[in-house]
């Protein structure tokens, strides 16, 4: 099992090598250009991110796509040769899920009776725009990636960015065609967000490592471990609700975060738009 696992993954590993290199050597040109520029003008050098996300996204796309199918073929063979485990798994995973399908049903009725009894105003509509990753940007200093949507499909700056896992970031630049997603663990990302079910509010903040921390807490106890974190809604930024991570564990006063989100194997995310954007 592990050999050919192994085989197919010497098969590709010239086209992950290139396109990595490629993607190294012009990230450096192009920030060696960028420098000067921004120290004179920032909304030049702004300008010219945008400009050339979008001119090079054509680029990015077509040298992604390989790299994205070696995973593709990875992941493929890994699901046939876990197949009758996986299929047991689910079998019993759907005997749970339609119980609790039942209790959903139930508490949705509930919800609504009672949101119709309180006259309480109802949540945005948002709609999602799917977009594919077509180049990672991420460094010592920074963690970002590129997608292949921009202001023509409707993204714009601040947007929220989900996958399937959960939240992924927020559009920190839209270009025409293609845009840039500055990770939740990003250095300068800051989420508001609840700690469930302590009900704890706090600030989710990035340090471009795997993990973010929570600022502001009102009461750091051990008892936090394993808590979800989900966004608060505060200052409109995100929708309230998405799922963030869990309490991983403390280290040196500081509660930290691990995402739900597994970077490695991100291909295609959601841009959140609320309908009257």
């Amino acid at each position: 099992m592990k050999d050919n696992q192994n085989q197919i993954s010497k098969i590709f590993l010239p086209v992950r090598v290139l396109t990595g290199r490629f993607t190294i050597i012009f990230f450096i040109l192009f920030s060696l250009a960028i420098i000067p520029i921004s120290r004179f003008d920032q909304n030049i050098s702004t300008s010219l991110r945008v400009f050339f996300i979008d001119a090079f996204s054509p680029i990015f796309s077509v040298i992604s796509k390989p790299v994205f199918f070696a995973k593709k073929v990875s992941k493929e063979v890994n699901i046939i040769f876990n197949l009758h485990s996986e299929l047991k798994r689910l079998k019993k995973e759907n005997e749970q899920l339609i119980v609790w399908q039942q209790v959903g049903y139930r508490l949705t009725y509930e919800n609504n009776s009672l949101r119709e009894l309180l006259n309480v105003s109802k949540e945005p509509i948002i709609k999602d725009i799917s977009a594919r990753i077509i180049a990672d940007s991420s460094g010592l200093f920074v963690r970002t990636f590129i997608i292949n949507a921009g202001s023509i499909n409707g993204v714009s700056n601040g947007q929220a960015v989900v996958s399937s896992r959960g939240l992924v970031g927020r559009i920190s630049e839209a270009g025409h065609r293609s845009s840039r997603v500055l990770q939740i663990t990003d250095m300068n990302s800051r989420i508001p967000v609840i700690v469930t079910p302590s009900n704890q509010r706090a600030i989710l903040a990035g340090d471009n490592s795997d993990t973010s921390q929570l600022l502001f807490l009102t009461d750091k106890k051990q008892d936090l471990i394993n808590n979800y974190v989900i966004t608060s809604g505060h200052g409109g930024l995100f929708p309230p609700g998405i799922r963030i991570g869990v309490v991983s564990h403390f280290d040196e006063g500081s509660v930290r975060v691990r995402p739900f989100v597994n970077w490695s194997q991100v291909e295609y995310v959601k841009v959140l738009k609320l309908k009257d954007d």
